[in-house]
């Protein structure tokens, strides 16, 4: 093409016509540089980056970006005992460098700038790929409606937003692009897109832990249309190199971290063996031809016996196993150290639908709650799952002879109801505890579905499903009226449902459409439902399945859209050219409402995105990097040490990589941490042995304390806490006067109220007697009293084991002196009130005479102290 024609192109692209024949482009722009706007909001005011992880990643990628090479050992970590590089997944390092100097360098004053901005950019190009994906899947609209739920759904942001130079980002970037190459040389029989689709998992895989979600949902994909014998060629076409080249680049490129003797390797060369071995014996002609349906339901029945018997002749094969079945059960990493981790927690439904849904909107104005529950991409989401769902329901009822090609949308509206219906109850099940009846209760409904359709006429099969959906219905109202938040989730989607199937059948809208054999379509509807039920549970996971929601979500909107737009409004209302008017107004409505809401969800959740660490760590983090002398050894809960490796330029004990590659009795050094920072008589021979000049601690070991004591029992179960209490905002709100006497009232959300009695001058304030503690009607004394200047012991008998301590950050002082920030009052327990912890913190130090106690480094919220020992 020479110039001419090139401008004249540009010069069409820009008439009417052409905007209009190129929406797709332009919303895939648009949506694009929204993502990126979204994402890149929390970059301004950022002093550093966010979370924690982030700051060795930076460090690490920033020094292969100048010196061209990267440390065979970092001596900043673990102290003295060094962390391995080859340990570590190399592409979260790697990438980001290579990106830098392909352009950016021209652009970032620093690579700092560039870290912060690099993980927006990534979560933006995300959603054109997610474009191509659903493109390639469906249709431009569908591509175009996930791209935009991909941008803006707030669980995504999180972790893909400005300062999150994280794994993250990169990973499910090349995610998406395995899925959409994949899907592509599946569709197609595309070689080249095959490749493509290995190289991207390979790239997966060294980036991030994550990439198991992909190597456990192919072979199920896979396996399970293998089974059903169908598409056999294509899947060879593209799951021979997706797997081959995926193990090979993993293994090749980041062979300390990966290698292809991982379970998740195993079970997929494994399958491909056997997708192989189908495929030859079709070729070869090895099997008659009416008999090659039953040669993988053989094999696969030999193989899970096999496997079930692995114990007893293969010792490697059967940890693989068990390795396997724990990665899918989300078990793995299930030690003491990992039931500390939050994210290792199951999510309550309240985070999942805020991280998936639209629900911020209410922030912005009260109203956009109503819409945020009919056109928010959670309740698109259970509609889109119902869809996806019923699609493959029909290619099976089809394939096994229990429909034809053509069916009438009654029967389709039937199954459709049926589909959604059997998943409601199956996430009422997860959600109430009652997994296995609420997938016994779907199962019934969709083989009653199929009994219907078996013996009776289509309209008696819809009207009977129908009437199930009413039932279910009335479930999720009482459920609703019982307080159970699952109804709050499932009735929107119902309401639309069965209200817009009721509305087009009762005006004569049915008629009747073509199944097409599709089987590609397994991999959307397996990936959101497998992502789902990850996320449920465990938190980490949430991050993950946003992304099968958001397209989920795009496609359930794309199929209402093209449902209204099908209708011919003049009928229905029997007005010549004018109804049409009505049915654009609502096509405007609908999706102007969906782009609101989630907007507005997502421009919210982005201002929630903070920096990390907060502004009183600055103090010490100077002084640290500053006047400590080089070299010193930091020592603090695993939780900042990334902070004080990368911003505090010195080396720390530990940090939240929680590695044991060098003792693997004591899980790394958190296991003797915690026994030192809870024990009442620490062993300080392990200052000595980690050569520890340091320590430091903030507010929030209040709260960790939990962690620390279950990691020092050992025990998830076994652990001791410290209870917060709280006065109002203003104090003077708590503050009650009787004579002389001055008292201050904390509260607990569980009911325990604490009194304090306190003396107050012009220049201080501070306790003053025994206080008391009030819970099921009775008052009790608590006999001590924990400030900074030690503990105060008052000679009252006391059944109560728990001392009341003074909060060193929202302290009495502080407190009355700004009127607006409420005083804590911690409840600790007799039996760590004399811990290394509770010590140093709310004591200050003041009983310890190994250390001392910096003034240049400490504020109320964070305090450190220098070895004297």
């Amino acid at each position: 093409m020479n110039l001419k024609n090139y401008f004249e192109k540009v010069d069409e692209f820009f008439t009417v016509d052409g905007l209009k024949n190129n929406w797709a482009v332009l919303a895939v722009i648009l949506v694009f540089f929204a993502g990126l706007w979204l994402r890149y909001l929390p970059e301004q005011g950022m002093r550093y980056l966010q979370a924690l992880d982030p700051y060795m990643i930076f460090r690490f990628s920033q020094h292969l970006a100048f010196e061209g090479s990267l440390p065979v050992t970092d001596f900043t970590q673990y102290f003295p005992y060094n962390a391995p590089t080859f340990l570590h997944n190399l592409g979260n390092i790697v990438f980001p460098a290579i990106f830098y100097w392909m352009g950016p360098f021209l652009f970032f004053g620093s690579y700092l700038e560039w870290a912060q901005f690099y993980p927006a950019l990534m979560g933006a190009l995300s959603t054109v790929v997610m474009y191509f994906f659903g493109k390639e899947l469906f249709n431009k609209r569908v591509g175009a409606f996930s791209a935009f739920f991909l941008a803006v759904v707030p669980g995504v942001l999180r972790r893909s937003s400005a300062g999150f130079f994280e794994k993250e980002p990169i990973g499910t970037f090349f995610m998406m692009l395995t899925l959409y190459f994949f899907s592509r040389s599946w569709k197609r029989g595309d070689y080249l897109a095959g490749i493509l689709s290995g190289i991207s998992l390979g790239f997966f895989t060294i980036s991030w832990g994550g990439s198991r979600m992909i190597w456990l949902l192919l072979p199920i994909v896979v396996g399970s249309v293998l089974f059903i014998d169908e598409d056999i060629h294509k899947l060879v076409i593209s799951y021979t190199p997706t797997v081959l080249i995926g193990v090979g680049v993993a293994s090749a490129l980041n062979h300390g971290k990966v290698w292809f003797t991982e379970s998740q390797f195993i079970i997929n060369i494994g399958l491909l063996g056997l997708l192989w071995s189908r495929h030859l014996v079709e070729e070869l002609e090895l099997v008659r031809e009416d008999y090659l349906k039953y040669y993988t339901p053989s094999l696969s029945l030999l193989g899970v016996l096999a496997l079930a018997l692995s114990p007893l002749y293969s010792e490697f094969l059967a940890s693989k196993i068990q390795s396997l079945i724990g990665m899918a059960t989300q078990s793995v990493g299930g030690d003491v150290i990992g039931g500390t981790v939050a994210e290792n927690t199951a999510p309550g439904l309240a985070t999942i639908i805020s991280s998936m849904g639209a629900n911020y909107a209410s922030n912005i104005h009260p109203v956009m709650s109503v819409f945020a529950n009919i056109t928010g991409s959670w309740p698109m989401m259970m509609i889109g799952i119902g869809l996806l769902g019923t699609i493959t329901g029909f290619m099976l009822l089809r394939k096994y002879g229990f429909v034809d090609d053509e069916i009438s949308d009654l029967v389709y509206f039937g199954g459709l109801q049926a589909v959604f219906v059997a998943w409601s109850l199956i996430m009422i099940g997860f959600f109430q505890q009652t997994f296995l009846f609420g997938l016994g209760a779907g199962a019934t409904v969709l083989l009653l579905f199929i009994g219907f359709l078996s013996y009776l006429d289509d309209e008696s099969v819809f009207k009977l499903v129908t009437m199930i959906t009413g039932s279910v219905f009335a479930l999720e109202i009482l459920l609703f009226f019982s307080g159970s938040q699952i109804a709050y989730a499932l009735m929107p989607a119902t309401v639309l449902l069965l209200s817009g199937v009721i509305y087009l059948y009762y005006n004569d809208l049915f008629s009747t459409r073509q199944l097409e054999l599709n089987w590609v379509y397994v991999l959307p509807l397996l990936w959101v439902v497998t992502n789902l039920l990850g996320a449920v549970a465990k938190s980490r996971l949430v991050f993950l399945s946003t992304f099968s929601v958001a397209f989920a979500a795009g496609f359930g909107i794309s199929k209402i859209y093209d449902g209204v737009k099908a209708i011919d409004f003049n009928e229905i209302f029997e007005i010549e050219g004018e109804a049409q008017h009505l049915k654009y107004g609502l096509l405007v409505v609908i999706i102007g409402s969906m782009v609101a809401v989630n907007f507005g969800a997502g421009f919210v959740s982005a201002q929630g995105v903070g920096g990390s660490p907060n502004q009183a760590w600055y103090q010490s983090l100077d002084y640290m990097e500053n006047q400590t002398e080089p070299g010193s050894v930091i020592m603090s809960w695993w939780d900042y040490g990334y902070h004080f490796e990368s911003i505090g330029r010195r080396p720390s004990i530990a940090n939240g990589w929680n590695a044991g590659y060098y003792s693997r009795e004591t899980r790394a050094t958190n296991m003797p941490l915690a026994d030192f920072l809870s024990s009442s008589d620490p062993d300080l021979d392990f200052l000595d042995k980690h050569s520890v000049d340091y320590i430091v601690l903030d507010n929030t070991m209040i709260g960790k304390f939990s962690a620390v004591s279950q990691i020092s029992n050992r025990d998830n179960q076994n652990y001791t806490s410290m209870i917060t209490t709280s006065t109002s905002s203003n104090i003077r709100d708590s503050l009650s006067q009787s004579g002389n006497l001055s008292t201050v009232q904390f509260t607990h959300r569980s009911g325990i109220t604490v009194y304090a009695p306190v003396s107050t001058s012009n220049q201080s304030i501070e306790f003053s007697g025994a206080p008391t503690i009030q819970r099921q009607g009775q008052r009790i004394p608590i006999s001590c009293v924990i400030t900074e200047d030690g503990t105060t012991t008052f000679d009252v008998e006391s059944p109560f084991d728990y001392c009341l301590a003074e909060d060193p950050y929202y302290s009495l002082e502080r407190g009355f002196s700004s009127n607006q920030v409420p005083v804590r009052g911690i409840l600790v327990p007799k039996s760590i009130q004399n811990s290394s912890l509770v010590q140093l913190y709310l004591a200050d130090g003041t009983s310890l005479d190994y250390v001392e106690k910096v003034e240049e480094g400490s504020n109320d919220y964070l305090k450190m102290w220098k070895v004297t020992r």
